[in-house]
């Protein structure tokens, strides 16, 4: 019992005192077109006293994503052209947050304006920083559910949006199978199956993983 409470004890004090924080030394703007690129050089000191004099942050615009089923139990998708990666691929209903929208006000407006439909019900699955490192912005995923049609499609120049339903169990073969090819819609599809407060989480119990 001594030995064990002696080993926990070590553990706590090795807990408390690793890891440490960093400490931003200095940071220096490199490119500035707000709000949608912010690219940022921080000089850096380690817990263990040694300085990184070029460590480069990226801002993004902060951004929601949806998996809205509607009342038929289909699951709303798009096809749409990506320019980074340079072909059209299958996606969410998505975009990036106004000045002093909240993240569900976002996904509530990017879902009627991109697929003409609005939802019943909403549930948060989390938020999320895109890349612990760089930064590029945050992503926030939500499940919808009760998704009826509301209103004809108001998409922007650079969307040319096919609106398309899916069946659950081939928005999740699409998921195993890698063709959602983006971070965001591929995180919130397999959220929302698989989060226990997800409206969408009883459905997982019964599609077969193919």
């Amino acid at each position: 019992m001594k030995n064990e409470k002696k080993t926990l004890s070590r553990r706590d004090t090795l807990a408390a005192a690793f890891p440490k924080p960093w400490k931003n030394r200095k940071s220096q703007n490199l490119l500035e077109d707000l709000p949608w690129l912010k690219i940022s050089v921080d000089s850096v000191l380690l817990p263990n006293g040694k300085e990184i004099e070029n460590f480069y942050q990226i801002e993004l615009p902060e951004y929601a994503v949806v998996v809205a089923q509607t009342e038929d139990g289909l699951i709303l998708m798009e096809r749409q052209y990506k320019h980074a990666i340079g072909k059209i691929i299958l996606n969410l209903p998505s975009g990036y947050l106004d000045s002093h929208e909240t993240p569900l006000a976002c996904a509530q407006r990017e879902l009627l304006e991109e697929t003409g439909f609005m939802a019943n019900s909403w549930q948060h699955l989390g938020s999320f920083c895109v890349d612990g490192n760089r930064g590029c912005g945050k992503m926030h995923a939500f499940a919808a559910s009760g998704a009826y049609w509301a209103a004809e499609p108001q998409n922007e120049d650079t969307e040319e949006i096919e609106v398309i339903q899916k069946k659950p169990e081939d928005v999740l073969r699409a998921l195993i199978h890698g063709e959602l090819e983006t971070l965001g819609p591929a995180f919130a599809v397999g959220l929302a199956f698989l989060c226990p407060s997800s409206p969408l989480h009883h459905l997982s119990h019964n599609l077969k993983m193919i």
